[in-house]
């Protein structure tokens, strides 16, 4: 990698703006694909994890990686490329930025207590980038629309951002945090939505798969198999799906949240690829040296009832199903 990196724009401290109520909904009109907004949220409280909404927009830099190398930009628009081990890259860019924080309870730790986060990276990797940090050979994938259309898209994607506007689900009260940049007085994008849209409805299509119905379900028993003679003992099978009409990923995470309430959802719009995601749990919380991984397999929703919730648990000790995948996912996780 390149040893001029770039200057920690972090250096400034963190500062903390108590800002007037805006609401999710506010916030989703306001993020733009094409400023690369972001929006991660807690539409459901399941046991103290669904207290923030997090927002960001306009990214000061970015880190993405394909298989032929990696692209960073840094704060002051100056590209850095290699093709060297992506992940490497990436901790050194991460290294680059990131400024550690005494005790407390995460990054917020004596401005907002329990936020968990005042900007930073936001990003995604994809399910083939564990190919590349293995090392592996590009895998044969049968040519057809689905893998046209997804020529070129990196395996991963961060964009890292100075500015964070912070929702706490539980009081109401909003926050604009930031480290100082040129015309931040100015900045108010979450202001910029006039009106709350209603999401449209859709009626789409599959039009093509990366699989069709007959290699999915060999697929599954190839996998039967390799799990029987112990190669393997979880496999996350997936498909891409092509459909002759898509909402726009603002309307379809509007859709989304609508429907399905979670934890924690997200919507990253980007260029060519946006992500909306909707998630019941937690994978990985790391804050200094410890690590909480909060997994809902083999678990059971409580019921408010101390007689009802013994009964559960004791049923859940009993199905040796349940059982099976809580070892099998605190393993993995491990």
């Amino acid at each position: 990698m390149n040893r001029h990196l770039p200057v920690n724009p972090f250096l400034n401290p963190c500062r903390v703006e108590s800002i007037e109520p805006v609401d999710v909904e506010s916030l989703l009109d306001s993020i733009d694909s094409e400023r690369h907004g972001f929006l991660l949220e807690s539409g459901l409280d399941v046991a103290g994890t669904g207290r923030w909404h997090l927002a960001g927009l306009d990214p000061i830099g970015s880190f993405e990686a394909t298989r032929d190398g990696w692209n960073l930009v840094d704060h002051r628009g100056e590209q850095i490329s290699g093709d060297g081990d992506p992940l490497e890259a990436l901790e050194q860019w991460w290294g680059s930025w990131s400024c550690p924080k005494p005790g407390g309870d995460g990054p917020a730790s004596g401005v907002i207590p329990h936020l968990p986060f005042t900007g930073g990276a936001v990003g995604w990797i994809g399910y083939e980038a564990a190919d590349v940090f293995l090392g592996l050979p590009p895998r044969e994938v049968p040519d057809g629309p689905v893998s046209r259309l997804l020529e070129g898209v990196p395996e991963m994607s961060w964009q890292l951002y100075d500015e964070v506007v912070a929702i706490d689900a539980v009081d109401g009260s909003c926050w604009f945090l930031h480290h100082g940049r040129d015309g931040w007085q100015e900045r108010r994008w979450w202001l910029t939505s006039t009106q709350q849209s209603e999401p449209m409805q859709y009626v789409t299509r599959i039009e093509d798969a990366s699989l069709n119905d007959e290699e999915y379900q060999a697929a599954v028993e190839q996998i039967r198999q390799r799990i029987r003679v112990g190669d393997v003992y979880e496999v996350n099978l997936a498909r891409g799906l092509l459909l002759d009409e898509v909402p726009p990923a603002r309307d379809l995470h509007r859709l989304w949240r609508a429907a399905q309430p979670v934890p924690y959802g997200a919507l990253i719009q980007g260029d060519p690829v946006s992500v909306v995601s909707a998630s019941p749990e937690q994978f990985l919380r790391r804050r200094g040296d410890h690590i909480v991984t909060r997994p809902i397999k083999g678990t059971v929703a409580r019921l408010g009832d101390e007689q009802l919730d013994t009964e559960a648990a004791r049923e859940l000790l009993l199905d040796q199903k349940e059982r099976a995948e809580l070892a099998m996912i605190v393993d993995l996780a491990r």
